[in-house]
């Protein structure tokens, strides 16, 4: 039930991260795309683009659960009131992108998202089902355009 919501979550945060980069785009113009879309677009296709797709889609967000909401957020938890140990790994989930500056609220807003759903389900996988939708239609998205 938790993972189906996970992955529900995916499309509301996305037309929201699209408002905030509107956003910031009238107001600072055109940014630059990440540097992981350049990366993934400077390859020919083939097995270079599959791996960063892979690593991208599946690997970083597994390794950013383990460490954001599985081992910071746990421990914060364990010092603190849970909204605040939310709070708390959110932001630094947020400003751990700060390579790409236009995604930081965006994304500390996600890893609210996130930390609420690996505390209301006590697992890491419906965060990884949500952070996988959200980085695999991001990206799919990215390439696209």
């Amino acid at each position: 039930k938790m993972f189906g919501l996970g992955l529900a979550l995916v499309l509301p945060f996305m037309f929201l991260a699209a408002g905030w980069t509107f956003l910031i785009e009238s107001w600072l113009g055109p940014q630059p795309d990440q540097a992981i879309v350049d990366t993934l677009r400077s390859t020919n296709g083939g097995q270079e683009q599959a791996m960063g797709l892979f690593y991208a889609v599946l690997i970083a967000p597994l390794a950013e659960e383990i460490v954001f909401r599985g081992f910071l957020q746990g421990a914060l938890m364990r010092m603190m009131s849970v909204p605040l140990a939310i709070v708390g790994s959110s932001v630094l989930f947020g400003a751990s992108h700060f390579v790409d500056p236009i995604t930081v609220v965006p994304l500390s807003l996600m890893g609210g998202c996130l930390g609420w759903l690996r505390w209301k389900s006590g697992s890491l996988w419906p965060a990884w089902a949500m952070h996988i939708g959200n980085n695999g239609l991001a990206l799919g998205l990215e390439m696209m355009l």
